[in-house]
């Protein structure tokens, strides 16, 4: 054999050996990146946060309640929190809460921390999962508030106007143009919404019980017609799906409208609703928790669902244990 064969054959021989290498390599990564994609869970996600909403006065379906038929399904289908808690009376500070999780021992944030708020985006909900590729949107009544903070809050679209017809309309428009994506919405509603807040105690508990059911009868059927998309996209089964408020109720309806020590904050006007419906891939039994959680707790919920990460430090904690256990709790 001449010399030039014999580099020829080890040159060859190189050569192969280097093009294995580097298949091998990306075989390696592509194993390597789709066991990352098999652990974390992808489900759309979607938040009805309403404003001014008291515990018992909606329906925990254990009788059926006509007006609030499609509520009752989303509880007949998920988990309802019977003692959970708001830390703010101020709606604001609420929504600041439950995307970052903050505000656990201060009663929420107050209107002047508001101002300078300035959180890392590790520390938002909304930012967390626009980073794993997540479409997300707000649609809500609070203008001034959504101009503020809402790009600080890391929405992709912002929708703040109109009243509950248009609001859940633009969101099911928004859900059918981004049917191919993974979702996080937040829609808002409000009840009492003809009365403002520091007028509640010109009206009679009777008057102002009948303005909140018939509110609350509206925004139940705008959610049965959500509801409606929802299954026919195929979404329904694969979707994180929360009831919650971001207050409870004022005034007469609050059954404390003293101002002395213990009063400032009445139970109703911070004991809140909460119906958590999983996806059914969980496996999750429908049932009631009686243990004590907070509205700092829904994200860190949220990020265990979908198995992301949960930064650190956050006063909240994930209640997907609680959710997953058997029996009442």
């Amino acid at each position: 054999m001449s010399l030039f064969q014999s580099i020829r054959k080890k040159a060859v021989l190189f050569f192969i050996i280097f093009f294995l290498s580097i298949a091998g390599l990306f075989f390696f990564i592509k194993i390597k990146s789709g066991s990352t994609t098999q652990t974390n869970r992808r489900f759309s996600v979607f938040i009805i946060f309403f404003d001014g909403l008291r515990h018992d006065y909606l329906s925990d379906c254990d009788k059926q309640n006509l007006t609030q038929s499609n509520i009752c399904q989303l509880a007949n289908e998920g988990v309802i929190f019977k003692k959970h808690f708001s830390q703010s009376r101020l709606f604001s500070a609420s929504l600041v809460s439950l995307l970052t999780s903050a505000g656990k021992n201060t009663h929420g944030m107050k209107r002047e921390n508001l101002q300078s708020f300035n959180l890392a985006e590790d520390k938002i909900l909304t930012f967390n999962i626009s980073d794993t590729g997540f479409k997300t949107a707000v649609f809500a009544d609070w203008a001034p508030i959504i101009k503020k903070y809402s790009q600080k809050l890391g929405f992709g679209h912002v929708d703040a106007k109109g009243d509950h017809e248009k609001r859940f309309r633009d969101a099911n428009r928004w859900i059918i143009k981004n049917n191919d994506e993974y979702i996080f919405a937040l829609i808002h509603c409000k009840v009492l919404k003809k009365i403002k807040n520091f007028k509640l105690n010109d009206y009679p508990k009777k008057i102002l019980r009948y303005y909140y059911d018939e509110d609350l009868t509206e925004i139940d059927v705008y959610l049965g017609r959500l509801f409606g998309l929802l299954k026919a996209l195929g979404k329904w089964d694969d979707s994180i799906i929360i009831i919650t408020s971001a207050r409870g109720v004022g005034g007469p309806l609050s059954r404390s409208t003293g101002l002395g020590p213990g009063k400032k904050f009445p139970v109703h006007s911070r004991h809140i609703p909460l119906i958590i419906k999983p996806p059914k891939v969980l496996n999750i039994k429908s049932r009631k928790i009686f243990k004590k959680t907070l509205l700092v707790d829904i994200m860190p919920t949220i990020l265990d669902m979908l198995s992301l990460d949960i930064p650190e430090n956050l006063e909240g904690k994930s209640l997907l244990d609680l959710i997953a256990e058997d029996g009442e709790s």
